[in-house]
């Protein structure tokens, strides 16, 4: 199998093209079938050690991966929260955490893993937790949920929380499957990453905001 080429055909360092190669094989086969190894024989490396040279451990090499994209999610973050100051709508931080990744994805340009890649993490028990904290506790993550739930009554928060796990794995699907379908050539009319983002702040202000039922007194 070659080495999947970056956006432009550039040749990447090796630390560079291990981290492109791995996001590839990762959304595409599953993190726990791609063995270190393995992600050094499909970037070229010299070394199939390269891996835990550079990186220290599969693990690590996971976290690299994330926090590469990190650094653009949080600046399109931090500019979204900047736009929405002051505002008492759930929907404007709603959007500030939904449609970060969609514009990043569409920054990126053809072809994108990483919401195939997200997904795989989402799902997979061995790194759940770390790619879940990675996310999470970026400061523009935890300054969008602290502005959300201010406007939340107290007695709703535990709803929230438990309604905010099942809305990642709803927008990390969404984002994956549309991902894909880009990947295959195959979008439906009028597809674009803005009209993925719009959708999705949209299914998310009504999970979030919708009224709780609760048992009978």
């Amino acid at each position: 199998m070659e080495p999947r080429k970056p956006a432009g055909g550039v040749r990447l360092p090796t630390p560079d093209m291990l981290l492109h190669t791995a996001e590839c094989l990762f959304a595409e086969n599953g993190i726990a079938t791609v063995s270190n190894r393995r992600v050094a024989e499909v970037a070229g490396a010299a070394n199939n050690s390269a891996v835990n040279y550079h990186y220290g451990s599969k693990t690590g090499l996971l976290l690299a991966i994330v926090r590469k994209h990190n650094a653009d999610l949080e600046a399109i973050r931090l500019r979204m929260l900047a736009e929405v100051e002051g505002s008492d709508n759930p929907r404007d931080y709603i959007a500030c955490m939904v449609l970060p990744m969609t514009e990043h994805l569409q920054r990126l340009g053809r072809p994108t893993w990483y919401a195939r890649f997200s997904l795989q993490a989402m799902t997979d028990p061995a790194f759940l937790a770390d790619f879940t904290r990675e996310v999470s506790d970026t400061p523009s993550n935890q300054q969008s949920w602290a502005k959300l739930t201010a406007l939340f009554d107290r007695t709703d928060l535990a709803t929230l929380g438990h309604r905010s796990r099942l809305v990642a794995l709803v927008v990390c699907h969404a984002c994956a499957d549309f991902e894909r379908e880009l990947a295959q050539g195959r979008t439906r009319p009028g597809g674009s990453w803005d009209a993925v983002g719009r959708f999705l702040v949209d299914a998310v202000t009504g999970m979030l905001t919708a009224p709780s039922t609760r048992p009978p007194a």
